[in-house]
């Protein structure tokens, strides 16, 4: 089988949810035999010539900053749109696989009329969560999935959005799975010995709060109001009234400037410089390592698909907290993978995270049930096994109605 996939996001350009998702997709596809090419955003300018390269079995064609951005060049991607068609003249592709919505649906369902090819599209999250309330996007998004032979989604509350906004039928819910063989093995400290002073700061002072007793709790993620920080901030704040020894670690780069600033206000106004750590930009292969740093994980986030933060914290074994909402009860049963909050409620956040740090077997034993379950029902081998019969569906002609397949 010869599969083009149309993504958002791909490393080494971008590191955020849907590149981790296409890189681990393209690669673990290549591997079970199918010929994967994958068409990425690239920095080529728009008269430059595009040369694919050959990593990890995958042949990747990196084009144009248009294909990473909800609004992209139209001439930028109408070439690519062009690169692909003269692609499939010499690959002859069974379909095309667009990751995200907006712009690598619209891409892919161009092209699914030009030149007769079948079309998967695959909902992550704000394609679908934001975009819907877009009014220029709104129309396009709804044409993309009326227009796509499947629809995928990574939870079954992202895919009951679709279907009721595009008034579909067809889609599968096919959640994200996290890859430990992906882990780099080293410790912070030993990752710092390759940085600059102020990384070594944040690793020293993060160590010092283990070292007394902590607890250290973490977060995973690009910082933006959508991620929930702010709500983290104001619960971090209560814990620290009561273990003024805390630490908060949290993981990931700015979405701007701005959002920089104001985080950093907060948390000075606060008053708690000294107690939150923030690292920066991670690759994806060290985000373990800080992992394995944190007692207890939260994911504040407002709307969420399949995290893979929240997964990879799992798979760590680790105690972890959620907001309820998304496709994240797809992935943890209050009480017995972990606990899931009200977004937004930084009170119960704050309570939840003192029960946990007061009740060393309670987060034993959610850290264990939680490992088990990343280990038993959301390995790559499975997620693999679901995106075959999706592909070999699709190849087929065969519309589904809903499959959710966990």
């Amino acid at each position: 089988m010869k599969v083009c996939m149309i993504t958002f996001q791909y490393p080494p350009m971008f590191n955020g949810g849907v590149a981790t998702v296409s890189y681990r997709l393209a690669k673990n596809l290549a591997a079970h035999g199918v010929e994967m090419h994958v068409v990425a955003p690239g920095a080529h300018l728009i008269e430059e010539r595009i040369f694919p390269t050959f990593e990890e079995d995958v042949v990747v064609h990196r084009t144009f900053p248009a294909l990473g951005t909800y609004f992209g060049d139209h001439a930028e991607l109408g070439r690519i749109a062009d690169y692909i068609i003269a692609l499939h003249g010499e690959v002859n592709f069974d379909l095309v696989h667009a990751l995200f919505v907006v712009p690598a649906g619209q891409i892919g369902a161009v092209l699914s009329g030009q030149i007769d090819l079948p079309l998967v599209v695959s909902i992550h999250g704000s394609d679908i969560e934001l975009m819907r309330y877009n009014p220029v996007l709104s129309p396009t998004v709804r044409w993309i999935l009326e227009n796509a032979s499947e629809v995928t989604a990574v939870s079954s509350d992202l895919l009951d959005k679709a279907q009721r906004f595009a008034g579909i039928t067809k889609g599968w819910v096919i959640p994200n799975a996290v890859d430990p063989r992906s882990f780099d093995s080293l410790s912070v400290r030993e990752l710092a010995a390759n940085h600059g002073w102020r990384f070594q700061v944040i690793v020293e002072s993060c160590i010092r709060a283990k070292r007394r007793g902590g607890p250290v709790v973490g977060t995973v993620g690009m910082v933006r109001p959508a991620k929930g920080f702010s709500f983290l901030l104001r619960a971090f704040h209560k814990l620290v009234q009561k273990f003024p020894r805390a630490h908060l670690l949290i993981v990931g780069d700015f979405m701007n400037p701005d959002e920089k600033k104001r985080v950093f206000d907060e948390i000075k106004a606060k008053g708690l410089r000294r107690k939150v750590s923030l690292v920066g930009f991670v690759p994806a292969s060290q985000v373990a390592a800080w992992l394995r740093e944190m007692d207890i994980f939260v994911l504040p986030s407002l709307h969420e698909g399949s995290p893979c933060a929240l997964m990879e914290a799992m798979a760590c074994g680790l105690s972890v907290i959620a907001t309820d909402i998304g496709g994240i009860p797809d992935i943890i049963t209050d009480g017995v993978h972990g606990l899931l909050v009200p977004p937004s409620d930084s009170e119960v956040l704050a309570e939840k995270i003192i029960a946990l740090i007061d009740d060393n077997t309670m987060r034993t034993r959610l850290g264990t049930a939680a490992k088990q379950r990343m280990e038993c029902e959301f390995s790559p081998e499975i997620e693999i096994n679901k995106w075959m019969d999706v592909y070999v569906s699709v190849k087929k002609g065969t519309q589904t109605s809903v499959q959710i397949l966990h």
